[in-house]
């Protein structure tokens, strides 16, 4: 595919890992990464795990790809180093799993190409640099659109380093010729064109998905339910009291390692992170547990949808923006991550037209040593997992705006803890006899 292109990724985070599966590693040569506990791994599928030093001293020619949600610190410490040579994941308008039909060849077929069109590619980003080169290979005639000087200087960089096999005279004659309007830029001509739509892309890659997901939409209309996080908080009587009341419940993350502690199971249940959708495969008896629940899991670990599954689970978009968390009202066609997989089972609450939501076990008292295994109510600790609570909070107040401009009520029912954005109510006076 690409020749001579020499990646580091940065970070080995979700969205890490999630990247290295889908170039199955063969273009990446490092890791950068600061935490102490994945520098002692030193490596990952085979590829060197470094620090910051070591990439200046030794690997300075290379490609940088930030995957970390949270880069804009990460982009100051490059350019303070003036090192310009790296993308932003999260900037590439397009999903990565678009790049993974690029990886295996399917890409034409799969997003329904004319093989005899001119393309034309907005922006200079991991995405567009692979597929340029992909339509090259199939002899389809492809350009790129820079729109600022620094996608000129990356674009040139890239011929330079003969990653792109590219005629930067013809693309400049080109690119007089046209007239096009996006987003981000409007260029002027007269040539009948092409345009390779992001948005079109996503949403021929996702409507199985859609298409999957649009059965639960206003499932539970003006219903109530609840969510249950993981929060030491959470005992056994409370979720068989839900049980007992026949009581509607979406459930999360670590629920599994509870669950041999109760009768109880929840109606619905979702991941939102890759890390945690590993563990769940690894979790011996996860699926038995959760036979007869729906479940919803991210795009965050692909590889685990190349594997067949029951009917039982369903896939969902997650739209990663950190610095501008939104909320959706559709969560089949995308679900905004907020730094908490119970953000997301808000957002599915709402889609599937519940009114009223009570949070219980949103403890938002993390100990300051993320192995503290009172973190959570199962008793288990996890060396990824990292709390970030203005983060989370920042959706909260998103999710809290979004009920109140719509009519729908979301009551903090926790016992305890240190979450009181949401009105407090008492989770034993919800069952009051009347």
């Amino acid at each position: 595919m690409i020749k001579n292109i020499k990646l580091i990724i940065w970070g080995l985070g979700t969205n890490g890992k999630n990247l290295i599966d889908v170039l199955h590693s063969e273009d990446i040569i490092a890791i950068i990464d600061s935490n102490p506990d994945k520098l002692a791994m030193k490596t990952y599928q085979n590829i060197p795990i470094i620090d910051f030093n070591t990439y200046l001293k030794e690997s300075e020619d290379a490609f940088i790809v930030i995957t970390a949600m949270k880069y804009h610190n990460i982009v100051k410490q490059l350019e303070k180093h003036q090192k310009t040579k790296y993308f932003i994941l999260n900037e590439a308008k397009v999903a990565l799993a678009a790049l993974g039909l690029i990886k295996s060849n399917q890409f034409i077929d799969k997003c329904y190409l004319d093989k005899n069109a001119n393309y034309y590619i907005s922006g200079i980003n991991l995405f567009s640099v692979y597929l340029y080169n992909y339509l090259l290979e199939y002899k389809i005639k492809a350009d790129f659109i820079t729109y600022n000087k620094d996608q000129q200087e990356m674009l040139d960089s890239l011929i330079e380093a003969n990653i792109i096999r590219h005629d930067p005279v013809k693309n400049n004659n080109m690119r007089k010729s046209f007239l096009i309007k996006t987003d981000d830029l409007v260029v002027e001509g007269n040539e009948e064109i092409d345009i390779i739509d992001y948005k079109l892309i996503n949403e021929t890659i996702y409507q199985p998905w859609k298409k999957d997901l649009l059965k639960f939409k206003n499932r539970h209309k003006g219903k109530r339910a609840f969510i249950i996080a993981t929060g030491p908080s959470i005992k056994t009587e409370d979720l068989e009291k839900l049980e007992k009341r026949n009581e509607l419940a979406i459930s999360m993350n670590g629920i599994i390692y509870f669950l041999d502690r109760t009768t109880w199971r929840p109606d619905y249940y979702v991941i939102s992170d890759g890390e945690m959708i590993r563990l769940y495969e690894e979790a011996e008896k996860a699926e038995d547990y959760l036979k007869h629940t729906e479940k919803f899991f991210s795009d965050n670990y692909l590889r685990f949808w190349e594997k067949q599954h029951d009917s039982t689970y369903h896939g969902f978009r997650q739209i990663q923006k950190p610095y501008e968390i939104k909320f959706s009202s559709d969560f089949s066609d995308r679900v905004y991550a907020g730094y908490s997989v119970v953000y997301a089972c808000i957002q599915l609450a709402v889609y599937m037209g519940i009114e009223e939501i009570y949070l219980l076990g949103c403890d938002f008292s993390f100990s300051n040593d993320l192995k503290d295994k009172s973190n959570h109510c199962y008793g288990e600790d996890f060396e990824f997992y990292t709390f970030d609570f203005e983060g989370v909070l920042n959706g909260y107040r998103c999710a809290k705006n979004y009920a109140e401009e719509n009519n729908i009520k979301i009551y903090n029912a926790t016992r305890g803890g240190k979450l009181e954005l949401f009105e407090r109510v008492d989770f034993d006076s919800l069952f009051n006899e009347k």
